[in-house]
């Protein structure tokens, strides 16, 4: 039988790693290893819930299949300590961009929960987090490419390890990570949306609209703090771009003047707010751009899994 996502993952966290990490961050091995052991499974479970809605994981395979995300890294502890540094070229683009996609505005919150199951200082638990990060995107490249996973296949994979996943959470990061969306949230959240958009035009709730505006400031303070995060989308013509092949009929392709890649609905928001950017004469829009793949929690701020990856756009594009 097939090793879990979870074992493969742990096989990393040496004895030695623990140890070299440890004597870095100044921390005692046994509240490394006890952190670790947190933040694995709760990463992994971001990623599971994403292959819920095939256009949420789209992303995170594309950054998965690309070519600049070494399949051995994980396998180097010399190599990983570097993944320790916020802007180390050691997977360390890569893994702020997985963050990003998972957690988004939540990161913050996530790091603290870890803070405090560990008994390590905040500081040390995000350097954990993009270690373990570095490692889940090491390893699931690897397998990717030895068995040649496409999209359905490795949705197939994740999905198969949900409950296994779900499992390992440590109770204290329970409250830190978005819950999965159930069939009625969903439907809730698009009969809400299609209320607003039928009984006020673009008018939304004040609440859901001040949460879109927090979002996307989140998103974008982040980006600016981690400039080398915005540089991770595979350029036009890679094997990566070539094998990303976007989501949505239609969807279109933008080059942003930072040299980054999005591809978008052709007619969603981002392609018209980028249209609205671009006219040199463009008077000011006669209603407000609708993030329209931007979902929350009834009743909630929280977003719902597969929101950021839209947030995330509007944020490179800013």
């Amino acid at each position: 039988m097939a090793a879990s996502l979870l074992e493969c993952g742990g096989e990393y966290f040496t004895p030695d790693l623990i140890g070299r990490v440890g004597v870095a961050l100044g921390e005692a091995p046994g509240a490394v290893s006890k952190g670790l052991d947190a933040v694995l499974p709760a990463l992994l479970a971001g990623v599971v819930e994403r292959a819920r809605e095939p256009h949420a994981l789209h992303p995170i395979y594309a950054l998965v299949s690309d070519a600049a995300v070494d399949p051995a890294l994980a396998r180097s502890p010399s190599r990983l300590l570097a993944a320790l540094e916020p802007e180390s070229g050691q997977g360390g683009a890569a893994s702020a961009r997985l963050l990003a996609l998972l957690f988004g505005p939540r990161t913050g919150g996530l790091v603290s929960a870890v803070a405090g199951h560990a008994g390590i200082q905040p500081a040390s638990a995000e350097a954990l987090l993009r270690l373990a990060a570095v490692i889940v995107l090491s390893f699931l490249a690897d397998r990717v490419r030895k068995e040649g996973l496409g999209l359905p296949a490795f949705a197939a994979l994740l999905s198969s390890q949900r409950d296994c996943v779900q499992r390992a959470i440590p109770v204290a990061l329970a409250g830190s990570l978005s819950p999965p969306p159930t069939a009625a949230r969903r439907a809730s959240s698009r009969s809400a949306r299609s209320g607003a958009r039928s009984g006020g035009g673009w008018l939304l709730p004040a609440g859901v609209a001040l949460g879109i505006i927090a979002g996307v400031w989140s998103v974008v303070r982040g980006t600016e703090e981690r400039a080398a995060e915005v540089r991770t989308v595979p350029p036009v013509g890679s094997p990566a771009a070539v094998a990303a092949a976007p989501p949505w009929p239609g969807a279109q392709r933008h080059r942003l003047p930072s040299g980054v890649e999005i591809a978008v609905p052709e007619e969603g928001s981002e392609s018209a707010l980028l249209a609205y950017l671009r006219a040199p004469d463009a008077s000011p829009p006669a209603a407000p751009f609708e993030l329209e793949r931007v979902s929350f929690e009834e009743g909630s701020a929280a977003l719902l899994p597969g929101s950021s990856e839209q947030l995330a756009n509007v944020a490179e594009i800013l």
